[in-house]
C-alpha cells in the first residue's frame, strides 16, 4: 500500500512511529522516503474496519487486543511530540473568552490532565488516534492499527478517541459509552476514575479543537458531560 503525505514533521513522525511498532499490532512500514513523504506499507486484506462490526462486545474485545499489542516505550533519539503540547489548546481556547464549551469544564479538564500526569509512571508511545476506523482486519494477522499520529503520553489517553467514536448511530449512546468505560477499565486493568479523568481532559480538548476548526464538537462535548456524570 503506497501512502503519500506532505513531507513535513507529522509525516516523518508517523514513519518513526510505524518503525517503532515493527508490524506488531500495527500495519508494517516496508520502505520510507521522509524527504518526499512517501511510505510503502503492508496491505491489510480485506481491510475491513472495526466499525463494520455490530456486536459491541466483539468490538471491545478486538479493540483491547490492539491497544495491548501496540504498547511501546517512546523511541530513543526521536523528537516524538508530547501530549502536553496538545493540551496547550485548552489554554488557547480559554484565552479567547467564553464560547460554547463551558470555561468551567475547560478548567476541570486542565485540572484532571495535571492529576493524571502527576500519577503517571512515565510517558509511553501512544497511537494518538486509535478508534474504529483506524483498526482494520487482516486475514493473516487479525485486527491491526493504521495511521498512528505518534505522541508521548500516559497510556490511559490512548483509549479516549475510541470511547467517543461511533456513538451517533446507537439507540442509547450513553449506555454504550458507559459499557465501553466499564469493560475497558476492567479488562485492561485501568483505574476507572483515572480513566474518566483522562477522558474528561482529552474529550474537552477534542471539543475545543472542533470549535476552532468549525467542525462537529457537540457530540464530543456531550460525551464529556456523560464522563462527568460517570465520575460523580
Amino acid at each position: 500500500m503506497l501512502k503519500l503525505g506532505v513531507p513535513n514533521f507529522d509525516t516523518r513522525n508517523e514513519m518513526v512511529t510505524l518503525h517503532a511498532y515493527s508490524g506488531e499490532g500495527c500495519a508494517k512500514i516496508l520502505k520510507s522516503d521522509p524527504e518526499n513523504g512517501v511510505m510503502l506499507l503492508e496491505r491489510l486484506i480485506p481491510g475491513t474496519m472495526l466499525s463494520a462490526e455490530r456486536d459491541e462486545m466483539v468490538v471491545l474485545e478486538n479493540y483491547i487486543k490492539v491497544w495491548k499489542a501496540i504498547r511501546r516505550p517512546v523511541p530513543d533519539g526521536t523528537s516524538t511530540p508530547s501530549l502536553t503540547h496538545w493540551f496547550e489548546g485548552l489554554s488557547r481556547y480559554r484565552n479567547t473568552g467564553e464560547g460554547p464549551i463551558s470555561l468551567e469544564h475547560v478548567e476541570l479538564a486542565e485540572k484532571f490532565f495535571q492529576e493524571v500526569m502527576e500519577t503517571s509512571e512515565g510517558p509511553q508511545l501512544l497511537h494518538g488516534d486509535l478508534h474504529h476506523e483506524n483498526i482494520l482486519y487482516s486475514e493473516h494477522k487479525g485486527w491491526m492499527a493504521i495511521d498512528p499520529k505518534g505522541v508521548a503520553g500516559d497510556p490511559y489517553f490512548d483509549v479516549i478517541s475510541f470511547l467517543i467514536n461511533q456513538l451517533e448511530s446507537k439507540p442509547d449512546p450513553k449506555s454504550i459509552l458507559k459499557l465501553r468505560v466499564d469493560t475497558i477499565s476492567e479488562q485492561i486493568g485501568l483505574d476507572r476514575q483515572r480513566l474518566l479523568k483522562a477522558a474528561i481532559a482529552l474529550g474537552t480538548l477534542y471539543a475545543c479543537w472542533g470549535v476552532e476548526d468549525l467542525a462537529d464538537w457537540e457530540t464530543t462535548y456531550q460525551c464529556v458531560k456523560w464522563f462527568i456524570e460517570f465520575l460523580d
